[in-house]
């Protein structure tokens, strides 16, 4: 990711403090999904990484699954205590680098 798609990334985030003041369940969600999303991030740019120095691909499958429990695991948190959290907010925020990439692609770089 580049240093502009990082960029949109923290604007998205900031964007969830816009529901704080009607409901804080939903701005604690998109955190936790936003979080949650740039771990998962991180991980897979690790591992891509260590794949290209190494040229070995083992782990693959285990890397992967780790990701996807970490997602998972989010998400149950959050419908388990819809109290604090709101699981579809949170659901957009494991989403919020991928909407950051293609809003990234789409909008800015189409317009240069």
């Amino acid at each position: 990711m580049t240093n502009h798609s990082w960029k949109i990334y923290y604007a998205f985030v900031l964007i969830s403090f816009v529901f704080l003041p009607f409901h804080w369940q939903w701005t604690t969600g998109w955190l936790l999904g936003s979080l949650a999303a740039f771990i998962i991030y991180k991980r897979t740019e690790n591992f891509a990484r260590q794949v290209v120095s190494m040229q070995s691909t083992s782990g693959t499958y285990g890397n992967f699954a780790i990701n996807y429990f970490l997602m998972a695991a989010v998400l149950v948190v959050s419908a388990v205590f819809p109290q604090y959290l709101n699981v579809l907010t949170c659901a957009i925020g494991l989403s919020t680098i991928k909407l950051a990439i293609i809003f990234h692609v789409a909008v800015i770089e189409r317009g240069r």
